[in-house]
């Protein structure tokens, strides 16, 4: 293992493999984690994943103002 991201994608590929549900993956690494770095992470993914129209406007504005730079 190369680093702990390429570990982090191993655990996640070994765990969707032997049958854990995607979205429940997700939503207990969203519980795990600090609010407001998660909505910095979905606010960059969202922007540079050009799926600012996927979200309604005034969900987006609200998740913009936790982006960082």
């Amino acid at each position: 293992m190369s680093d702990a991201r390429d570990l982090n994608f191993e655990v996640i590929d070994q765990l969707m493999d032997s049958g854990y549900d995607p979205k429940s993956l997700l939503e207990d690494l969203i519980k795990a984690l600090d609010a407001y770095t998660v909505n910095d992470h979905l606010a960059f993914i969202v922007r540079v994943s050009d799926l600012d129209n996927a979200l309604n406007p005034d969900t987006l504005k609200d998740l913009e103002t936790y982006e960082r730079d």
